[in-house]
């Protein structure tokens, strides 16, 4: 028997596509409530002198990202715009915890700027606290009623709650102050997809690439709606997508999803290690090149790249199953125990590795 038939036999071999890592947020990520930030903003009215001023001991206020604001900080405690510069840095370094706490300190020193409180709102609406994202929202919409960052962010949270009318308003209101926001055309193509209405969606995501050429994520969306009317024109938009932002490796990803769906092998797996090679620590990206090698038989090539996105992404079943399954096919059935127990771990509920578990034992 072929390797790969007893996988097809088996109908064990589980292939998930998961979402690129760079989308998932850090550490910091954690769920930020209404009432957390009201204690944030207590801890904030403290005041500190210079020579004991708590951020010097804190890490991540020194980190090469954040020291030369912290340092000016701790020269003058009074200046919202430093707190709003180093939230921001916070923000990039994904240590959304500590960015709250600097944007509400902003709050604090100057309620009359409405980007301050937007600050906080896109931690709330990150953290899917919609109802704290927007009563922040409406108070940056009172200091500046033009706002079109809180305005795009209100019809963001009325896309999540399905109120497309809402939305809409919104983004027109927006685009009326300025025609060139490409923020609220590539907005209304994301409410239009929602919508099923993918023709409105083509054309808002093409003008935005039309104000803005380099607007990575509309370069993404289209190259979405056209993988799936089976257009090769999507490769070209995922290119197009990873040029923007060579940092994110998720469109090349998604190319080597093209690519597997038309069992293009080869091509699929230069996608798939060009991915590795420039981010190494890429879970999905090991995952799939393990399953394409289990395409063409070769249960022993496979093995290391599902070993090592279990080992990357332990919270993903379906990488300690599928190493599993080939540590059992190669004989290895301590190995293959391991990684049932870890795929069991992951999600207790897992029947299939339930199955193999006993198998092995």
């Amino acid at each position: 028997m072929k390797p790969f038939s007893f996988f097809k036999a088996s109908r064990r071999f589980v292939f998930s596509q998961r979402v690129s890592p760079r989308r998932r947020r850090g550490a910091g990520s954690e769920a930020l409530g209404l009432k957390w930030i009201l204690l944030l903003l207590l801890a904030a009215c403290r005041s500190y002198n210079p020579e004991n001023h708590p951020d010097l001991k804190i890490r991540e206020y020194n980190l090469p990202q954040t020291r030369d604001l912290t340092a000016k900080i701790v020269r003058d405690t009074n200046r919202a715009d430093l707190y709003f510069q180093r939230g921001n840095a916070l923000r990039r370094l994904h240590l959304d915890s500590l960015a709250a706490l600097d944007f509400v300190h902003a709050v604090r020193l100057d309620t009359n700027k409405a980007e301050y409180y937007s600050a906080v709102a896109d931690i709330l609406f990150e953290a899917r606290n919609l109802e704290g994202s927007r009563e922040w929202l409406k108070k940056a919409l009172l200091k500046n009623p033009e706002d079109p960052h809180a305005r795009l962010n209100l019809a963001k949270g009325d896309l999540v709650n399905k109120d497309y009318k809402s939305a809409f308003e919104q983004i027109n209101t927006v685009l009326r102050a300025n025609p060139y926001e490409a923020d609220a055309y590539f907005l209304k193509g994301m409410v239009y997809k929602d919508l099923k209405d993918t023709t409105r969606a083509v054309s808002a995501f093409q003008t935005t690439l039309q104000v803005q050429p380099d607007y990575k994520e509309a370069h993404m969306q289209l190259g979405l709606i056209t993988r799936d009317r089976r257009d090769s024109t999507a490769l070209q938009y995922f290119r197009n997508a990873y040029l923007a932002d060579t940092n994110d490796l998720f469109p090349i990803y998604t190319r080597g999803q093209y690519y597997q769906e038309k069992t293009q092998w080869e091509r699929a797996k230069e996608e798939y290690r060009f991915a590795i090679e420039h981010a190494p620590e890429y879970a999905d990206a090991h995952f799939a090149l393990g399953y394409v090698l289990l395409q063409q038989d070769s249960v022993g090539k496979a093995l290391p790249y599902f070993r090592k996105a279990a080992q990357l992404d332990p919270q993903n079943p379906n990488a300690a199953f599928n190493a599993g399954i080939c540590e059992e096919y190669l004989g290895n059935t301590a190995a293959a125990r391991a990684q049932y127990e870890a795929a069991l771990k992951a999600n207790p509920h897992y029947t299939a590795a339930e199955e193999a578990l006993k198998r092995v034992k």
